[in-house]
């Protein structure tokens, strides 16, 4: 973690490696030891995200996008729910 950097301006998003994120494999590698530290990088939010700016919502199962198409439906969410059972969770 001493190698981390961190960020709180959009203005460095080119900061993320986006081809590792992109990547379906990112395990350390003899020739980039260093891939999964920076695949684990996290977008953090303090405090709080207004929902519609949102785009989606991606879960795991049908079970877990009908409880979540029920939360935000109150808050006239016009995003989407969508099922994603092969993305890491």
């Amino acid at each position: 973690m001493a190698m981390t950097d961190f960020y709180n301006d959009l203005h460095d998003l080119n900061q993320i490696d986006w081809h590792i994120m992109r990547s379906m494999y990112w395990h350390d590698t003899e020739d980039d030891p260093d891939r999964k530290r920076r695949r684990q990088a996290e977008f953090l939010v303090y405090g709080f995200v207004p929902i519609h700016l949102l785009v989606a919502v991606a879960v795991k199962s049908s079970e877990w996008e009908s409880k979540v198409k029920q939360i935000v439906l109150p808050y006239g969410y016009e995003g989407s729910v969508v099922i994603r059972p092969d993305w890491y969770f």
